[in-house]
């Protein structure tokens, strides 16, 4: 269910994209936890740190804006 409903909110986002997006992520690439995602929130010691596995990233360039986790 929990993949059905992240798959749904992904649909959305980017069928709609231009009338619900702010101008800065109209362009952006959305990426899925379903690509494999793996980003970190933080770095102590030079080591990365609070794993985390996003439902969803929104990626501008190198940049990454905006981080989901979605819930049904």
């Amino acid at each position: 269910m929990n993949q059905l409903f992240e798959r749904f909110i992904t649909g959305f986002i980017q069928h709609h994209r231009n009338e619900i997006l702010p101008s800065s992520l109209k362009q952006c690439e959305l990426l899925s936890q379903g690509q494999r995602v793996v980003k970190y929130l933080a770095s102590r010691d030079g080591q990365r740190v609070f794993r985390l596995k996003p439902d969803l990233i929104f990626q501008v360039n190198d940049q990454f804006p905006v981080v989901m986790d979605i819930k049904s």
